[in-house]
């Protein structure tokens, strides 16, 4: 066996991971819908199969998708020049109007939960400020921002969700890019399709929180990373793309601290290509990476930190090292409280902060040396929790659902549920499509196959720290797009069953 034939076995590795990975989550959205013992479900009304509302959301898509293939085969030039910032705009429009909606239907900012709170608190300052604790450094990062942009352009909730929208349309631009790169226009349209209109997403990026902000710089960095190891690019094009993706990486990761992530998946693209594609060219692109894309990324991580706490007027936005490795220990005594299913616990925060610093340590070690044996079950709930349903408990959108929660008792409206659950549900459809997809597309050349290892390098690795870590569906909202970039090796699979079906009619 050959180098290259070792590097095409480790892609279909990952992918083989990745197809039982959505076929856990698909199960997690089913499991939820099972009565309990009691003969009640879950959580209430919920709980009808999604599958019809997912069937409609997917003519839906196929719908506005089928408007723009007919107008760009009338005008191929306006396909080929603006159709990408066309459908960046129609999603942008629709989230605006959505934004400018919500009061009308009952969102009440006042109702919010913490963290979003300080957030808006901050933004109504009238100055460059942060309200949460310096140890919570990505929320005080996302503070001095959104209090900035506040000052410079007078604005509140609506801007902040307003920024949020723009953010979630620029997002949209690298992934039409690389979803082309892979499998052509048609499935470029049809993925950001899915990503612009997603309900989740659509209802979360109102939410004041750095996970859309975060998001759109990382698939930004991906851009440019993988634009650089494209082996057409000359040496200049590609130095300048490492530096790019490093800067773009170290800006998301000042506001969620999954950038590590991003930076372990980008070695193991680079190790893959190694064995693909070995060369002059790609060891360059190997020395590039080493000496400018990683420290680059170091040096704007520590300058960009620097410059957010000098926009407050103090280094204390700016954590000590010991205080990130305290922080990493407070998210272990959270993931790992077997009593709570490893969400968010006040009394269990306020007996690990009770703790001496230099203590803590021990403090996890002895949790899970006393819980250990009950981690098979916890770790099967918590990915039920975070994977089943955006609706669920600490869902990617209960977070959304809070804000309609009046004094009086007055609960969420209705439409959330079916909303999201069928979006969900039709992605994870077509999710488990594309990882399939990128199983049988293994063999092709590296630069075809290199954003899906990437994409599903970074789900993975995240899904994996998020059995760990406190568990909140809406963290995953830190890396979404990535999410989406494997759906064009979807294309890959419907292609491969057609291509089975003809042979077999043919033979027949």
């Amino acid at each position: 066996m050959n180098k290259s034939d070792v590097g095409t076995l480790a892609i279909r590795a990952i992918a083989c991971v990745a197809v039982l990975f959505a076929a856990c989550m698909i199960a997690a959205g089913v499991a939820l819908m099972i009565p309990s013992c009691t003969g009640k479900f879950a959580y209430g009304f919920v709980m009808r199969p999604p599958f019809l509302g997912a069937l409609l959301y997917g003519f839906s898509l196929l719908g506005i998708w089928a408007f723009f293939e007919c107008f760009s085969r009338r005008h191929p030039s306006y396909s080929a020049r603006a159709e990408m910032y066309s459908l960046a705009l129609l999603c942008l429009a629709a989230y605006v109007a959505f934004i400018m909606l919500l009061p009308a239907i009952g969102q009440i900012p006042e109702t919010m939960t913490y963290d979003p709170a300080q957030v808006l608190k901050s933004m109504k300052a009238g100055k460059i400020c942060h309200f949460h604790d310096a140890r919570s450094q990505t929320w005080c990062n996302y503070e001095i921002l959104m209090s900035m942009l506040a000052v410079v352009f007078k604005g509140g909730q609506q801007l902040g969700e307003l920024f949020q929208a723009a953010c979630c349309a620029v997002a949209l631009l690298p992934l039409f890019r690389l979803s082309e790169r892979v499998a052509g226009r048609r499935a470029a349209r049809f993925t950001v399709l899915m990503a612009g209109f997603s309900p989740t997403i659509v209802m979360y990026s109102t939410v004041l929180t750095s996970e859309i902000l975060s998001a759109s710089l990382m698939v930004l960095a991906a851009y440019c990373f993988l634009d650089a190891m494209d082996l057409s690019r000359d040496r200049l094009n590609v130095v300048l793309m490492m530096f790019a993706s490093g800067v773009l990486l170290a800006f998301s990761g000042l506001f969620k601290s999954t950038s590590s992530v991003f930076v372990i998946a980008a070695a193991v693209l680079l190790a893959i290509g190694a064995l693909r594609s070995w060369n002059r060219a790609f060891l360059l692109r190997l020395v590039a990476a080493a000496l400018v894309f990683y420290p680059t990324y170091r040096c704007a991580s520590h300058v960009g930190q620097m410059v957010l706490s000098e926009l407050v007027g103090t280094r204390q936005a700016a954590v000590a090292p010991g205080e990130v490795s305290s922080a990493f220990l407070y998210e272990l005594a959270l993931g790992l409280n077997v009593e709570n299913e490893g969400f968010y616990s006040g009394k269990t925060a306020r007996e690990f902060y009770a703790i001496p610093a230099a203590q803590r340590g021990e403090a996890v070690k002895a949790a899970i040396r006393r819980d250990w044996k009950k981690y098979p079950k916890l770790m099967v709930q918590k990915f039920r929790n975070i994977h089943g349903s955006s609706v669920y408990h600490h869902g990617a959108v209960s977070t959304f659902q809070v804000a309609f929660r009046g004094k009086n008792g007055r609960r969420e409206p209705r439409w959330v549920w079916p909303l999201a659950d069928s979006g969900t549900m039709f992605f994870k459809l077509i999710f488990l499509l594309g990882c399939i997809g990128l199983f049988l597309s293994a063999r092709r050349q590296f630069s075809d196959i290199a954003p899906g290892v990437l994409s599903a390098s970074i789900v993975l690795g995240f899904a994996v720290i998020e059995q760990v870590i406190e568990g909140l569906g809406r963290y995953k909202v830190s890396i979404y797009p990535f999410y989406f970039l494997i759906v064009p090796y979807a294309f890959a699979t419907v292609e491969a069953v057609w291509s089975s079906i003809a042979r077999r009619y043919k033979r027949g």
